[in-house]
Order: structure tokens, then C-alpha cells, then sequence
């Protein structure tokens, strides 16, 4: 159970999905089909952060991300450091809320690094705007 303010939800509600880091993103989507059988689907790209990514269902509506530096944006978003990373690797959960604040609240009094709430988006391999 997480505790979001005074409501305690269970982990398969509360959770949206894994980040995977890697440095290349076609590598990425190869290293994890070699090791789990899945292969990631293009997802699109994080307009202003740097990155893009691969998207693999892990049941439901939750997924892991595996996301990279994408070499086609200039701009550098430091909260990552995609580019210096050697091998993949987990480096951070997302959550589904109807109250990002109160939830970032508290996770932080409970001691979980918290980065944001900031906003964000992605268009996708087809071109729309998430």
C-alpha cells in the first residue's frame, strides 16, 4: 500500500510505469528483447528534454519506459544525464494520481526523492502531440 496524503492505495493502482536509462535508445530496445523477450515500440519523443523512447506493456495500463538522449534536440535537460550511461538501468517509477501536488507532498514527508510535479509531454511516432 502507498500512503498519498490521509488515502493509502494499492500498488497496482497507484503505479504507472518503470524508466529504464539507456544511452542508445535502438540499443536499449535490443538489450531488452535479448534478455526478456519483449521488444519496446517507438513512443515518440519528449519535446525540450533531450530524450525519446520505447514503450513495453507490462499488463494493464501499466509499462516500462525505456528512454534515451535523442540526438535530434539540442536542448539538454541535466535531471537525467542519459548520455553517460554505460549499461541500462532502472532509475526511477512513476505514479497515477488525481493530485500530483498532494502526492509529491507525500512521498517527500515519507523521504522518496520526488522530481517535479513539472509538466511534460511527447509526441508520438505518428506525430500527435500527448
Amino acid at each position: 500500500m502507498l500512503g498519498f496524503g490521509e488515502t493509502r492505495v494499492p500498488v497496482r493502482d497507484a503505479f504507472d510505469h518503470l524508466l529504464l536509462r539507456v544511452s542508445d535508445l535502438d540499443h536499449g530496445i535490443d538489450w531488452l528483447e535479448s534478455r526478456a523477450g519483449v521488444r519496446g515500440v517507438m513512443g515518440g519523443v519528449h519535446p525540450g528534454r533531450e530524450t525519446r523512447n520505447a514503450l513495453v506493456s507490462l499488463g494493464g495500463v501499466h509499462y516500462l519506459e525505456i528512454i534515451a538522449p535523442d540526438p535530434a534536440q539540442t536542448v539538454k535537460d541535466p535531471q537525467f544525464q542519459l548520455g553517460t550511461v554505460t549499461e541500462p538501468r532502472l532509475i526511477n517509477f512513476a505514479v497515477r494520481t488525481n493530485d500530483i501536488a498532494t502526492t509529491a507532498a507525500s512521498l517527500s514527508k515519507r523521504a522518496v526523492h520526488v522530481i517535479g510535479p513539472r509538466d511534460g509531454c511527447r509526441t508520438t511516432a505518428s506525430g500527435h502531440l500527448l
